[in-house]
């Protein structure tokens, strides 16, 4: 579950308020079509994605690789996602 989200554009992506950059949101979610694009999945499921642990100014967070440089980290408090976001990271 997502508690809370840092980068707009993904807080909409997940919301369903646009399809704008959907191909990345679905590679981070973990599966090519995208959680709410199983029929009758009742919202989303939790994903298993390869995350690494971030060190340096981030430490304490997760990433998982979208693509290139591109990132999507969070941190994880009580099961949940907290502070979701999008980086380019270099």
């Amino acid at each position: 579950m997502i508690a809370s989200f840092r980068h707009g554009g993904l807080r909409a992506q997940y919301e369903g308020k646009t399809s704008r950059g959907a191909g990345a949101c679905r590679e981070a979610e973990g599966h090519p079509g995208g959680a709410r694009s199983q029929p009758g999945a009742g919202g989303h499921e939790p994903a298993r994605v390869p995350a690494a642990r971030v060190e340096g100014p981030l430490k304490g967070h997760w990433a998982v690789r979208v693509s290139g440089n591109r990132r999507v980290t969070f941190r994880s408090e009580d099961g949940a996602a907290v502070g979701v976001n999008y980086l380019d990271h270099h």
